[in-house]
This record gives structure tokens, C-alpha cells and sequence, in this order.
């Protein structure tokens, strides 16, 4: 089996690359030697598992169980996984982990295509039924996981043998998927062809041209009137205009000119005293000739009438 591995589509090369001789080593293992074989392998592995060999599929019947889809052979059920261990001698039953190994899951895999009568129909180029029976148990059945898988397939034919395509085209035709024929270009045979567009070409200077017959009178060209003999101020622009206002009041020159009043000093209203030892604020008012409540309403710092010190410093109104 000749191996291509510049013809792998480009989007799965990174991937599958490191994986492509090992998948033709372990199908030959399992006695599948057919390149069709291994192209359709290739390509249910591009849409199931993305060639990633530790993912596990978690949204099947059989998820969170030990028989859920594993690797990159993503087999599932307890069946499938006892009649593989027959056939292949691995014993998948004790460790289902070792799905997670490439080796083993593609095993796993070509068994399966074995088991499940797969390997003939993939060998007559019926590719969406070999995909029906792998996806739902039924050659009938059709969905975009079988369409996908089967145009898949026809890409990867190339990487396994260059003279797959030719082997398959015949089976092929009958299941739509037959690569239409490539479109050659043809010249025109029509010995009149439509002249080519040839724009006027502009003058330097001057008048426009009318490409127009003869006896139509194009438009004469726009001539400014002449200026006229009157001039006008210009007027400034984006500026608000002058309202007439009244002229400002002057008042006559023989009239008096006000001159405020100058501040005259006021004295004081009222009379400091300092307590002296021995003083009330009763004999302070005899002493001044003043009332008790009158002392008091000028002195508003003083809150206990019973409480002062010597040196406070009292207010004595006049």
C-alpha cells in the first residue's frame, strides 16, 4: 500500500499526520489490507474524534459508563467491546482504557468495520451505507454524519493509492458521489463579435465635446455677466449685527458732582471690665448702674450666672 502523506487535506495535516502509518499498520494487523478501507477510516476519524486520541464521548447511550466512546476508534456498548477482544486478542474488557492508545483503537477500530460486515461495502465504494451501519446499525439510514463521511473519503483516496479512485469511480456513480468533470474554457466561435468600447478621448483645454449628431444644438457654455459700476462694502462675515443703541448719559458740566459721606468713627457701646477677686456679676450690675438680665443679654459667653472667674473679661453696656 503506497502512502501519500503530501496529498492529506490541509486542515487535518497537523493531526493526522503522525498517525497515518500507524493506521495502515494496525488495519494490515487485523487482516484489512484494502486502501478504501483506510481512507474511510480516516475520514469517520476526522468527524468523530478530530484525531485526538484521548477525548471521550460524553453525550451517547453508553456516556459515563466504562463502554462509552474512547480514542480514535469510538466504539461503544459492552458487545462491541467483548467481540473486539475476540477478535483482535486485546484484551479490552479488563482495561476499556486502552482505547486511549492509538495503536489499540485503531485495532479496535478495523475490527469493528469487520464485525459489523463494513469492510465489503466500503470495497464497493457504498460509503454511506458502510457509514449508516457504523452510526445507527442500518445501511439505510441517512443523516449529515453519513453524507459528510462519504465525500470525506473521496479526499482521503489519495493518500493511500493513487489508482483507489479509478477502482472505486465505478461503484461510485451509483451513490451521487462521482467528481463532476472539470469545465474547459472554449472561445467564442461568433464571427461578428461586438466591437470593443473605445472611450473619446479628453482635449487639454477648452469646450467639452458632444458626441451627439450634427443636428443636435448642444447648450452654449455658462459666460459670467459682466461686474457691475456700483461697488458695496463687504460685509464681515460669521460677526452679529450692529443694533443702534442711544449714546450714554454725560451729565452738564455746572452740575454738582455727589461725593459720598465720609465714615464718621463711632464709639464704642460698651465697656470692658475684668472680674476682679471678690466680684459678682449683681454687684458688678450695681456697680455700673445696670440690671442683672441686662448685663447678662451682653454677655452671652456667660452660661452660669453663679460661675466666674477673676480676669474673665464682662461687657458693660452704656
Amino acid at each position: 500500500m503506497k502512502i501519500n502523506l503530501n496529498a492529506i487535506p490541509r486542515i487535518w495535516k497537523p493531526k493526522a499526520t503522525r498517525y497515518i502509518e500507524l493506521l495502515a499498520r494496525a488495519f494490515k494487523e487485523t487482516g484489512v489490507t484494502n486502501p478504501a478501507v483506510c481512507a474511510y477510516a480516516c475520514a469517520s476519524i476526522c468527524h468523530e474524534s478530530s484525531w485526538n486520541p484521548k477525548i471521550e464521548n460524553m453525550h451517547d447511550s453508553a456516556a459515563r459508563t466504562a463502554w462509552s466512546g474512547k480514542g480514535l476508534a469510538q466504539v461503544t456498548l459492552e458487545s462491541n467491546y467483548r467481540k473486539i477482544t475476540e477478535l483482535t486478542g486485546i484484551n479490552f474488557m479488563t482495561n476499556p482504557n486502552l482505547m486511549f492508545i492509538p495503536y489499540y483503537s485503531l485495532r479496535a477500530k478495523a475490527a469493528h468495520f469487520v464485525i459489523h460486515g463494513m469492510v465489503p461495502l466500503i470495497e464497493q465504494g457504498q460509503f454511506e451505507a458502510a457509514a449508516g451501519i457504523y452510526n445507527a446499525g442500518k445501511p439505510d439510514y441517512r443523516s449529515n454524519y453519513t453524507k459528510n463521511v462519504a465525500n470525506s473519503t473521496l479526499e482521503w483516496l489519495a493518500v493511500f493509492s493513487a489508482t483507489t479512485m479509478s477502482a472505486i469511480s465505478n461503484h461510485s456513480s451509483s451513490y451521487g458521489y462521482t467528481k463532476p468533470p472539470t469545465p474547459t474554457y472554449r472561445p467564442s466561435t461568433n464571427s461578428n463579435p461586438l466591437p470593443r468600447y473605445t472611450p473619446t478621448p479628453r482635449r487639454a483645454s477648452g469646450p467639452p465635446r458632444y458626441n451627439t449628431p450634427s443636428h443636435y444644438n448642444a447648450p452654449p457654455q455658462y459666460t459670467p455677466a459682466p461686474r457691475s459700476r456700483y461697488t458695496y462694502a463687504k460685509t464681515p462675515r460669521n460677526k452679529p449685527p450692529v443694533l443702534n443703541q442711544p449714546p450714554r448719559y454725560t451729565p452738564p458740566s455746572n452740575s454738582p458732582v455727589y461725593t459720598p459721606p465720609k465714615p464718621t468713627k463711632t464709639r464704642s457701646k460698651s465697656k470692658t471690665y475684668f472680674v476682679q477677686r471678690g466680684d459678682s456679676l449683681y454687684s458688678i450690675a450695681s456697680r455700673f448702674g445696670i440690671s442683672l438680665r441686662t448685663l447678662l443679654s451682653n454677655n452671652r459667653q456667660i452660661t452660669n450666672s453663679n460661675n466666674i472667674h477673676v480676669g474673665d473679661m464682662i461687657n458693660i453696656p452704656r
